[in-house]
């Protein structure tokens, strides 16, 4: 009986945990927003060019679509995706760091970097303009809005392809006890993808966008894994600093974050022999709405990218 129970007892744990955080995260972002808005009608007062100011860039935050070379444009973004990009790691051993491993913080941010260029040449012109604008709303809030919302209806259906998955393989692989097991847990694991997300395998598509990855290191970076993580309903998401939550560890997400991605390195890479893998970070539809609102309610009292929390913040 324990064998049965089990399962739905750790989908009841998880989801009563996630649905705390992101309810929790709703009332913080509720809270930001009404000081935000009285901020707002105070400087109307006082300084409308600073009301209305912030009143764009607030607007601007949402789907973070603006010319990438203006300055105050990079500002706004670098300060949005702290609040919809995470996610720790730890980096096998190359060549550098004398063969030891390496924690890298807020990896999903260093993803975008690499996109918009600092990591690898996206191209030139056009083809890099597009790859741009695409690169700064995967990481908007709005994509993780967007994504959040298909999530409850997307992840039974993944999750439902993946112990179709194993219970093949366990009868392929001559375990029949094991897909025996994983058929009595399915109708278990297709609440906990309802409530809590599941994440989709696509390494198939790995070795199509790796000519992509690879071109801008001289082939020194291999793609090697790609997922792509759905929320659940109460998914709360990982991002550096979010709704509610502590640094690295807060509510909210986006497109970008979702993915999960692998990679290893070769010369003529610097750290050649290096090995990293991460997972993509699901959010439901309550975290990600909750994280929009959030960041919209401290553009709109001019918080967001003078925020102390952020003050010296960079990715490790």
């Amino acid at each position: 009986m324990t064998e049965l129970l089990g399962p739905w007892q750790q989908v009841l744990t998880t989801t009563t945990g996630n649905a705390q955080t992101v309810f929790a995260a709703s009332q913080q972002a509720l809270t930001t927003l009404s000081g935000g808005i009285a901020v707002e009608f105070g400087q109307l007062l006082t300084s409308p060019a600073t009301a209305f100011g912030n009143l764009r860039n607030a607007l601007q935050s949402v789907a973070l679509i603006g010319n990438p070379n203006d300055v105050s444009f990079q500002n706004l973004s670098s300060a949005v995706t702290q609040h919809t990009l995470g996610g720790t790691t730890v980096a096998t051993p190359g060549i550098l760091f004398n063969g030891q491993p390496v924690q890298i913080n807020d990896i999903h941010y260093q993803i975008l970097l690499g996109l918009l260029g600092s990591g690898f040449t996206p191209g030139t012109g056009m083809q890099a303009g597009l790859v741009g604008a695409l690169a700064n709303f995967a990481a908007s809030p709005l994509s993780g809005v967007l994504i959040g919302f298909a999530g409850p209806i997307v992840s039974p259906g993944v999750q439902l392809l993946n112990n179709a998955g194993a219970i093949a393989t366990d009868l392929t692989g001559g375990n029949p006890a094991a897909a025996l097991t994983e058929l009595i847990n399915t109708p278990a694991d297709l609440t906990n993808a309802f409530f809590n997300g599941a994440t989709l395998n696509l390494d198939p598509l790995a070795p199509v966008i790796n000519p992509f990855v690879s071109a801008g290191d001289a082939g020194g970076q291999t793609l090697t894994g790609l997922s792509i993580a759905f929320g659940g309903l109460f998914s709360p998401g990982q991002v550096a600093f979010g709704a509610n939550g502590p640094m690295y560890n807060g509510t909210g997400g986006s497109l970008l974050n979702s993915l999960g991605m692998g990679f290893s390195f070769s010369p003529p890479d610097d750290d050649a022999g290096a090995t990293i893998a991460f997972p993509g970070l699901p959010v439901g539809p309550i975290g990600a709405v909750a994280n929009l609102i959030d960041i919209f309610g401290q553009q709109l009292a001019g918080n967001l990218i003078t925020s102390p929390d952020v003050a010296g913040y960079g990715p490790i």
